[in-house]
């Protein structure tokens, strides 16, 4: 069966994924414009040239560029007004912020963060308050639904 717009850019962002070293979450995103075409794909991991201790999940959290961030380093602000971001976790606060300047109207995430680690209720708060609509993708039916917010 053809996925739908946003079912193709989650299996986008689950292939860019592959790419990271991090043991803990492999994350990948991809940024459409609004015509639904590719303005970037990104993972995260270090910075080129940098070795990351990836068991020190602390110390090297603070040092990892996040798969948002990576794919909008091809993009430019005129390709990304009013485009949208699939991403294979819900983005964390600070990449919102980062997708806020660029004018993204939408994320399509799949994943769930570890509400243990990342406080979710402030990455629902940074969304609405940069109006971005979060979207949860469903593969068991390639669908998307408003996030709880």
């Amino acid at each position: 069966m053809r996925p739908s717009w946003f079912g193709w850019g989650i299996g986008l962002a689950r292939a860019a994924s592959m790419r990271s070293e991090d043991p803990f979450y492999q994350v990948g995103a991809v940024m459409f414009r609004p015509n639904r075409t590719v303005a970037g794909v990104g993972y995260n991991g270090a910075p080129a040239g940098v070795t990351l201790e990836w068991q020190a999940r602390d110390e090297r959290r603070a040092k990892v560029i996040h798969a948002e961030v990576n794919a909008l380093r091809t993009a430019t602000l005129t390709d990304m007004y009013g485009g949208y971001c699939c991403v294979t976790h819900i983005s964390c606060a600070p990449c919102l912020t980062v997708m806020a300047s660029y004018k993204i109207a939408t994320v399509v995430y799949e994943d769930m963060l570890d509400p243990l680690v990342y406080d979710v209720d402030l990455i629902r708060s940074v969304a609405r308050t940069c109006g971005i609509t979060l979207l949860a993708y469903n593969r068991e039916d390639d669908s998307v639904r408003q996030d709880s917010v």
